[in-house]
């Protein structure tokens, strides 16, 4: 059995074991408020600031410039990374053939100003001569052959020739007779002088070859490719002696002034940003360094976050595309960097 002091001894355990599991519980709750306080203060200093930190990728406005006509690459005057103004030889095209296209298109206007010039001057006075001495000769030779065929009919009549001969006198009296009266019809013309018809018909003619000539003319300056716009040579695409098709990239420009991070703002967050709003710009080549810029361009719907966003969490987040315009004076900032922003209210 179980002795009174023995049992005295049992009981007295319990409420001490119970004020152990309180002193437990009460420093769990302790420190679980502590927490709960450390984020609040977190949350707090950051609802103060109102800062918002996005991440993406420097990008530039990219232009290629390709030819317009196919030729053969016979110079390439630039170099990647080289520094480009507007208006500067990028690269020349053989010339051989579109030369000669266009002195033949000069041949043919000239020839065209020579024939209108000379309808609006009107027959002179040596062209209606000529044209009456020419008649006068058609008209001698249709008489001789009328007395020839005469004589040869005569002659077969009395079979002294060939039905053949007189056959041969018939046909050159028809010349004759047809030569006489294009003689005289150019005579008329040439009396009556242009008809206004003719001089609008080669009035058309010198501008078909005036304009044949432009196009000539532009084909010839389309071998010489020139920087559209003042940047730096990013790519290059061919190499002298290449021969190069319509639309086919020579070179890819950029214009290290207009540079802006794309970046990705959550759906949750839309409402804290806005065109004009204050960004700074951080990448990992210049660590320490900071880049000004501002919003320039903010989504106008919301869409899926890009597949090259680190997490598959993020992946399915809602968010809208924005653009920071980057102040990037001295050059340094490439497309294509990772970059971290902040913008602040």
């Amino acid at each position: 059995m179980v002795s009174h002091r023995q049992e005295e001894r049992r009981h007295p355990a319990a409420p001490a074991v119970r004020r152990g599991r309180w002193r437990v519980v009460a420093l769990a709750a302790l420190a679980v408020t502590g927490v709960a306080v450390v984020v609040w203060l977190a949350q707090g200093i950051h609802g103060d600031t109102g800062v918002l930190a996005v991440t993406g990728t420097i990008e530039a406005r990219q232009v290629d410039v390709s030819a317009k006509i196919t030729g053969r690459i016979v110079e390439l005057a630039v170099r990647e990374g080289q520094t480009v103004t507007l208006g500067q030889l990028i690269a020349r095209l053989d010339t051989e053939t579109l030369a000669a296209d266009v002195r033949r298109a000069e041949a043919a206007l000239r020839t065209a100003e020579a024939q209108l010039a000379d309808l609006r001057a009107g027959s002179r006075s040596q062209e209606i001569e000529q044209a009456r001495a020419n008649l006068r000769n058609t008209e001698a030779t249709r008489v001789w052959t009328e007395r020839e065929l005469e004589r040869t009919r005569a002659l077969h009549g009395r079979e002294l020739v060939a039905l053949q001969e007189v056959e041969r006198a018939r046909q050159a009296h028809d010349v004759a007779v047809g030569n006489e009266a294009a003689a005289r019809q150019r005579l008329d013309l040439v009396e009556a002088g242009p008809r206004p018809l003719e001089v609008d018909a080669a009035r058309s003619r010198v501008e078909e070859a005036t304009a044949a000539l432009a196009m000539a003319r532009a084909r010839l300056d389309e071998a010489r490719l020139s920087s559209p716009v003042n940047g730096l040579v990013l790519h290059k695409n061919v190499e002298a002696g290449e021969t190069v098709n319509p639309g086919v990239s020579l070179v890819t420009l950029m214009n290290p002034a207009d540079l802006w991070l794309r970046a990705y703002v959550p759906e949750t967050d839309i409402g804290r940003v806005k065109i004009g709003q204050a960004a700074r710009i951080a990448v990992d080549a210049f660590p320490g360094r900071r880049f000004e810029g501002a919003i320039s361009e903010i989504g106008s719907e919301a869409e899926y976050t890009p597949r090259n966003v680190q997490t598959k969490k993020e992946r399915v987040n809602l968010v809208f595309r924005i653009k920071i315009a980057v102040k990037n004076l001295d050059g340094v900032l490439k497309p294509g960097m990772p970059a971290d922003a902040e913008i602040t209210p």
